[in-house]
């Protein structure tokens, strides 16, 4: 019999701090404003997702029953993660033929949903289609030795830092970069007990080199380590997960932080699916009205930008479940 597992705090707040930084990046317009923007993305997009799958990860091996067969939980994955995701890309496809309708370039912006997403309209939601195959093998991973894990786990190290010279079709760049974070997830997971004795102030000196990092990007303007391929992101990535937790137990202490990160968690499946059609629909409606934004006014924006979108869908979610609710 499956049993619903706890939640875990800590987790939570982590989720909500890794869904704001897939919005917080999402303002790519914004690059053409803001000359800070190029700092504020060449540390981004150097570790959020790596962060964000290991998370991913985690809950994978969390939420994972053995007792269910292989194909009772391939059927509960597809049914969760491919409505959505076939739908938000139609979406997407449709406004971008809204303008000038054509039929084989919507064809083909279907077709890229199914062998390309990085390729697609809205790319985005490339990394539903990665974590969906991450699903579909974890009944394989959790049947490894220990001993055959961690050879698994030395050869993902590799092979993400040869993600760089991989093809994108059927998003096997973003395999080979996230294998290792995916089963990084499953490790944490597995030694969350001992994590937990971990004091604050080893996780601080831990995290000294990610800062460094991230102010020789602000110093510099960008990444220094974009020379180096696919390690420009597992490094990086890597680096981040200490200070991720730290900061995580920092903001579990402040309650109004606490809450609001929990709340943004339980969303962020959600959130992540619609975020991008609210954000261009503001920026749209933004840059008709002003015809611009300064740097500084930027900062302003995207923070505003951010949390609007974030509340907006929580709300929209919740009315849904209402309506639900009350039909039934």
């Amino acid at each position: 019999m499956e049993t619903k597992k706890e939640r875990i705090l800590v987790l939570d707040i982590l989720t909500g701090i890794a869904i704001i930084l897939v919005v917080l990046g999402h303002h790519k317009f914004l690059r053409e404003y803001a000359d800070w923007y190029l700092a504020y993305d060449a540390i981004i997009y150097s570790f959020h997702m790596g962060f964000f799958m290991c998370i991913s990860g985690f809950l994978i091996k969390y939420s994972y029953h053995p007792d269910m067969t292989y194909w009772e939980y391939v059927k509960r994955k597809i049914k969760k993660f491919v409505p959505p995701y076939l739908i938000v890309g139609v979406i997407g496809a449709l406004i971008a033929n809204i303008s000038v309708f054509s039929l084989p370039r919507f064809i083909k912006d279907i077709a890229l949903l199914l062998y390309s997403p990085l390729d697609g309209e809205i790319q985005i939601i490339w990394y539903i289609y990665v974590l969906l195959i991450f699903y579909l093998i974890t009944p394989f991973i959790m049947k490894l030795s220990k001993e055959a894990f961690y050879v698994l786990l030395a050869l993902a190290v590799g092979m993400s830092c040869i993600s760089h010279v991989i093809p994108d079709i059927f998003c096997l760049s973003a395999i080979f970069r996230l294998f290792v974070f995916y089963l990084l997830g499953v490790l944490i997971c597995e030694h969350r007990d001992k994590i937990k004795t971990v004091k604050n102030q080893v996780l601080f000196y831990l995290s000294i080199p990610f800062l460094l990092f991230c102010v020789s990007c602000i110093w510099l303007n960008f990444n220094p380590l974009t020379q180096f391929g696919g390690v420009c992101k597992f490094v990086p990535s890597l680096l981040s997960l200490p200070f991720m937790l730290l900061l995580a137990r920092w903001l579990s202490s402040i309650c109004f932080c606490r809450k609001g990160l929990c709340v943004i968690s339980k969303y962020a499946f959600q959130i992540y699916f619609i975020q991008m059609f609210i954000i261009q629909a503001m920026w749209m409606v933004y840059i008709k009205i002003f015809h611009g934004i300064g740097s500084i006014a930027a900062i302003f924006y995207v923070i505003i930008s951010t949390t609007i979108t974030i509340l907006s869908i929580i709300w929209m979610v919740k009315f849904y479940n209402q309506l639900v609710k009350i039909k039934r």
